[in-house]
């Protein structure tokens, strides 16, 4: 175990997937799930929040990547965490009036979740979690039905709150979040690895076969991750990571650093002028 933390100081900014057909998938994410398309860049398209300047999701499109059509991915699903139920049932009425499928729904006394697949079978969760006394629906047709005439545009207080990843060697994964990128560890029923202590989550699941230890760059799906760092924490980051030696890259105004974790997701630390520096245990 390792004295580094790199939660402190750090929050997610955006999530990077790589797709085949972005044209596609745009309609997917602006339309079903409600991110504002903010501009397409070469082969890139770039999402975030009506009114708001944060880059929240990037889809790459990469058509010579390989599809592998029904096998495991490297990301099981990852978590869209709604501010408001109109959001939540704004989504979930998008995807019946699409005749898309729900993969998973989950109705609980506070909380409610459900799960459906971009056009290239990426899982994106769906969690509202009640406000103070505040009801929920308890089923799949409430929940629809609780979806405002107008439907509610995402909100910037909507995150990307957790993320599930399959991994084929589940000792040397947990030991790259928690020894190399210096993630706190929570146990509860299965671990969890918090940013931020807990603004984001690393959920690990053993699995094998697939696209899971195969080159990122050739394979559809999760690309990397952006996360947000302050000068120093990059400065005690790099030397942390020579200390492990472990590969990276820093750019020469040492604003940017990037790494590989164990599956070849890049996780990518940008310097943000107003993010504090974090504290050692």
């Amino acid at each position: 175990m390792t004295d580094f933390l790199l939660g402190r100081s750090s929050k997610l900014l955006t999530v990077a997937i790589r797709v085949k057909d972005r044209d596609q998938a745009i309609v997917f994410y602006r339309d079903v799930v409600g991110f504002e398309l903010k501009r397409e860049e070469n082969e890139l398209a770039i999402f975030g929040y009506k009114g708001d300047t944060k880059e929240i999701l990037w889809l790459e499109e990469s058509p010579r990547a390989t599809d592998h059509i029904g096998e495991i991915k490297k990301m099981q699903r990852i978590v869209l965490e709604t501010a408001t139920l109109a959001e939540a049932a704004t989504i979930a009425k998008n995807v019946q009036q699409r005749g898309l499928t729900f993969e998973d729904t989950r109705f609980e006394t506070n909380q409610l979740g459900f799960t459906v697949a971009d056009p290239e079978g990426n899982l994106i969760e769906v969690r509202y979690t009640a406000q103070g006394n505040e009801s929920v629906p308890n089923n799949e047709v409430d929940l629809i039905n609780a979806a405002p005439k107008k439907p509610a545009a995402l909100s910037a207080a909507v995150r990307f709150g957790k993320l599930y990843l399959h991994v084929s060697d589940l000792a040397k994964a947990q030991a790259f979040l928690e020894n190399v990128l210096g993630l706190k560890t929570q146990e509860s029923e299965e671990a969890a690895f918090l940013l931020n202590d807990g603004d984001f989550q690393v959920g690990l699941t053993q699995a094998q076969g697939g696209t899971i230890d195969l080159p990122t760059h050739e394979v559809l799906g999760l690309d990397f991750l952006k996360i947000s760092i302050s000068q120093e924490d990059l400065d005690t980051l790099e030397k942390h990571l020579t200390n492990e030696q472990q590969e990276f890259f820093i750019d020469k105004k040492r604003t940017l650093l990037t790494t590989y974790d164990t599956i070849g997701i890049e996780w990518w630390f940008i310097v943000q002028k107003d993010v504090v520096p974090c504290q050692s245990k």
